[in-house]
């Protein structure tokens, strides 16, 4: 009797997260950054509502767990690179990818980019924030370069990862660069002695 009930309730409680997939009501939003010289990357997504009790659900039974994660987290949008890019030490090459989110114990997330049969998970740092009730994703510049950070906020969460952009070069004014590299007008004013 007690097998027959708990699978009456994973049989219920599966569909009820069928017949009402988070996906249909949320809003889809879209992120875009222009690298100049090198293209766009371009999300698009689901802004899910955070759900607490169905969260602490997930942390605690780890079957309905990895159910939440394969029909929903897992595929929120798409994720479009113009050009290679290394997100977190993963190495990406330009195309277009499913993309979403993995959750995991200990409240650790990833983030999932699929492509046909190739299928990344790349793990965020994850940290404590300000509760933000949607799904919001950014990407920003850094001091460095070729660097960007992806950031996702959900709930109490903040997951960023570094996104790689390879060749990219750091921006110099000509008074911070070495003399072999500055405009050669600049290197002759510099041997006179003249600015």
């Amino acid at each position: 009797m007690r097998r027959l009930c708990a699978f009456l309730l994973f049989s219920m409680t599966t569909l009820t997260v069928q017949a009402h997939d988070p996906r249909t009501t949320a809003k889809e939003v879209g992120v875009r950054v222009a690298i100049e010289g090198e293209g766009n990357i371009t999300l698009r997504y689901k802004s899910l509502h955070f759900n607490q009790p169905v969260y602490e659900k997930m942390k605690s039974d780890p079957q309905f767990l990895a159910m939440i994660n394969q029909r929903v987290w897992n595929n929120i949008g798409s994720a479009q690179f113009e050009f290679d890019v290394v997100v977190g030490g993963v190495s990406i090459p330009k195309g277009t990818y499913e993309f979403g989110l993995n959750v995991e114990s200990g409240d650790q997330f990833s983030l999932v980019l699929v492509e046909g049969s190739t299928s990344h998970k790349i793990p965020l740092e994850v940290e404590p924030t300000l509760d933000m009730p949607y799904l919001t994703f950014a990407i920003a510049v850094t001091e460095q370069a070729e660097n960007l950070l992806f950031e996702g906020r959900c709930g109490k969460f903040r997951g960023t990862v570094s996104v790689v952009v390879p060749g990219l070069k750091e921006h110099l004014h000509p008074d911070e660069m070495p003399a072999a590299e500055q405009p050669a007008a600049e290197q002759q004013e510099d041997e006179h002695g003249h600015h």
